[in-house]
């Protein structure tokens, strides 16, 4: 056996001369010519790289190039430990696409096999790129108490284990924390629904940045009050006004002015009692979401006695 070497980039002919002679003293030639291929390479230009997660594919690219003569060309390379087998129409720079997953991805070009008419030439290969993908953080959020009335503490957490967290709570505050969990009071003094509009933004060691943004609504909190007129009054007068003194708002009402009688509007007329006594008033001022009470009482007292001296005007003496 006998191993024939080509370092040109072109082929070489080797002629080959085979002599033989016999026992009896005959000899005799043959020569032969040995085409000799030049060994095909390749490898890659691309570094290793890391970069933070982009979405599910985080596709990269990665560059190879194939040298040797023209002809076509099977690189058998491992891609994130699956070996497979890419084809090239000819010598030249390529770009394969890859997708990476969060972590660590590599790709190793193994071998390349040159293809010709006669047989084929191969060349080991050991080329090596890494990718490493960091995830971004995981931006689940959980709030309590959303959705109910003023004023309102939040408690509001976010996944642990970050270098930051930056929180803007929606109503002009700001926050900058190492931790997952903050404790907010949202306030609504107005007669509408109020929405804060919460953003968080969260960045890992590794310096990937995501962020999420949630709705925080604050129902308006009505606040009840009145006054009843005469809180005191004797027998037989028993009518009773009140006067509405409740914050502003689209709210409905619920009078019970304790003789079981009810009504439902915002201003009552007169109420008037059957029975002297004491009575306890609420108002109950609520909307779909919140509510706020008030009770005061009024007295009807009974009726003052009244004196009643009629005198003696004919009587048998003596009188007294």
């Amino acid at each position: 056996i006998y191993t024939y070497l080509n370092s040109s980039p072109n082929d070489t002919s080797y002629l080959m001369n085979l002599v033989i002679e016999t026992s009896n003293g005959c000899v005799d030639s043959v020569y032969s010519n040995i085409d000799v291929h030049p060994s095909p390479s390749a490898g890659t230009n691309t570094p290793d790289t890391s970069f933070c997660a982009v979405d599910e594919l985080n596709q990269t690219e990665i560059g190879i190039w194939i040298e040797g003569q023209s002809g076509l060309f099977d690189l058998v390379w491992e891609n994130k430990g699956v070996i497979d087998t890419l084809t090239f129409p000819d010598t030249g720079n390529y770009v394969v696409p890859v997708v990476n997953e969060t972590g660590f991805n590599e790709y190793r070009l193994l071998k390349l096999i040159q293809r010709f008419h006669n047989g084929t030439c191969e060349a080991i290969l050991n080329d090596l790129v890494r990718v490493t993908v960091f995830p971004r953080p995981d931006t689940t959020l959980t709030i309590t108490n959303d959705g109910v009335c003023s004023p309102v503490v939040s408690e509001i957490q976010a996944s642990y284990g970050y270098l930051s967290y930056v929180w803007d709570y929606g109503d002009g505050t700001r926050d900058t924390t190492d931790y997952g969990h903050v404790v907010h009071h949202y306030e609504n003094s107005t007669v509408e629904v109020a929405i804060y509009p919460l953003k968080l933004v969260i960045e890992t060691l590794n310096g990937c940045v995501d962020s999420v943004s949630r709705n925080v609504t604050v129902h308006p909190q009505p606040i009840a009050n009145f006054y009843p007129r005469p809180a005191k009054q004797h027998w037989p007068n028993t009518t009773v006004s009140v006067r509405n003194f409740s914050s502003s708002g689209s709210w409905s009402y619920h009078w019970d002015f304790g003789d079981e009688t009810t009504s439902g509007d915002r201003d009552p007329e007169e109420h008037i009692y059957d029975a002297f006594g004491v009575y306890g008033i609420e108002l109950i001022v609520f909307s779909e979401f919140c509510a706020d009470s008030a009770v005061k009482s009024i007295v009807i007292l009974p009726p003052p006695p009244l004196a009643d001296l009629s005198p003696v005007t004919s009587a048998c003496p003596p009188v007294s």
